[in-house]
C-alpha cells in the first residue's frame, strides 16, 4: 500500500513550489499538495481545519515547509490516529524574529514589495539557482496579497509549539538548509537540543531547500519513510549518523 505524504507550503502558501520534489518521490509515496486561500487573510488557527481537512483516510506522513512547520506539528498531535509521523523543513517552533520585528515587517511591507525581484528572491534561492526556479518564487511573491502576508506575519509572532515538539513520540525528521538566509540555523540547533533523538539531514542550500535539492530531499524524506514504515528505527539512526 502507498505511502501518503501531505505537503504543507512555506508562507507563500502555494503546493504550486513543490512539483519538483513532488516528481523525484518514490512511486510508492503519494504527494498531496496543499494550498492556502490567496485572499483570506488566515492565521494558524483558521488554516488548521485546511490541513486536518487534506489529511488522507488512511494513516499518512506530513511535512511542513518553513511557515507550516508549526501546522505540521499541530495537526500530527490532534490528529494521531491519522500521521504516522513529521518531517519538518526549514521551520522553527517558536516565533522566529524578536515579537517587535513583525510589526516593522508588516509596516515595510510596501516598500518590500517595490525591491527588484533578484533581491527579493535573494533569501530564498541562491543566485545560482536554475532560471525557472527564480522565476518561480519570483511569480509567487508577486502574487501574494499583503493582507494574506500580514496575517501570516501576525500569527509566526505568537507561534509556540515547543511543547508539543518536545512530547512529539511518533517519527520525526528534520531537514534544513546552512544557507538559508531566513532562518539562519539557530532554530535547528534549538530544536536538536530539545530533541537529541531526532537527528536532522543537513543540506547546502538556501531557504528553500526542497526546491533547490529536490532529488537529495525526495531521497532523504523517502529513506525516512521507508525505514519507518518498516518499524526500524534502528535503521533510520545508522542512516542519518552517515548523512547519506
Amino acid at each position: 500500500m502507498p505511502d501518503h505524504l501531505v505537503l504543507l507550503p512555506g508562507m507563500h502558501g502555494t503546493g504550486g513550489l513543490f512539483s519538483a520534489f513532488a516528481a523525484e518521490l518514490a512511486s510508492d509515496i503519494v504527494p498531496v499538495a496543499v494550498s492556502f486561500p490567496v485572499k483570506a487573510p488566515l492565521g494558524y488557527e483558521e488554516l488548521l481545519p485546511i490541513v486536518l481537512a487534506s489529511l488522507p483516510k488512511e494513516p499518512g506522513w506530513i511535512l511542513g515547509e518553513s511557515f507550516s512547520g508549526p501546522l505540521a506539528l499541530t495537526a500530527a498531535s490532534v490528529c494521531p490516529g491519522k500521521v504516522k509521523g513529521v518531517i519538518l523543513c526549514a521551520t522553527f517552533i517558536v516565533r522566529p524574529l524578536p515579537r517587535l520585528a513583525f510589526p516593522m515587517a508588516r509596516r515595510l511591507l510596501p516598500a518590500w514589495r517595490c525591491l527588484p525581484a533578484g533581491i527579493r528572491t535573494r533569501a530564498l534561492v541562491h543566485g545560482r539557482a536554475p532560471g525557472h526556479l527564480k522565476t518561480a518564487v519570483k511569480d509567487v511573491l508577486d502574487s501574494l496579497d499583503s493582507g494574506v502576508i500580514k496575517a501570516r506575519l501576525r500569527a509566526m509572532a505568537d507561534v509556540d509549539c515547543r511543547s508539543v515538539f518536545a512530547g512529539y513520540r511518533s517519527p520525526m525528521m528534520l531537514l534544513a538548509g546552512t544557507k538559508d538566509g531566513i532562518l539562519g540555523t539557530r532554530h535547528l540547533k534549538m530544536m536538536v537540543r530539545m530533541r537529541p533523538d531526532v537527528r536532522a539531514e543537513i543540506f547546502d542550500a538556501p531557504h528553500l531547500l526542497l526546491q533547490h535539492a529536490p532529488a537529495r530531499a525526495a531521497k532523504a524524506v523517502g529513506t525516512f519513510i521507508h525505514i519507518h514504515s518498516a518499524g526500524d528505527r534502528n535503521g533510520f539512526q545508522n542512516f542519518t549518523e552517515r548523512g547519506e
